[in-house]
């Protein structure tokens, strides 16, 4: 869809070599072109994790607008 947005979200704990900076410079890259970056409102969210030495990701709709809810009670 042309007019779909991404962003790019980290969470880094318990991690002192990795910044976040450096994820992102290194998703971005791999991010289709054709996607616009919007940092308030987008419609994709690229989510990092990072613990100790795991990293996790996912791609993940409307996140801004779900992250304040409780997965258990939805």
């Amino acid at each position: 869809d042309p007019n779909t947005s991404v962003a790019i979200v980290t969470e880094i704990r318990n991690n002192i070599s990795l910044k976040k900076e450096d994820v992102i410079q290194l998703i971005a890259p791999m991010l289709p072109p054709q996607l616009k970056i919007d940092l308030k409102n987008p419609t994709l969210v690229v989510f990092v994790t990072v613990f100790k030495s795991v990293c996790g990701m996912s791609v993940l709709e409307n996140y801004y607008q779900k992250k304040k809810f409780n997965l258990v009670t939805l």
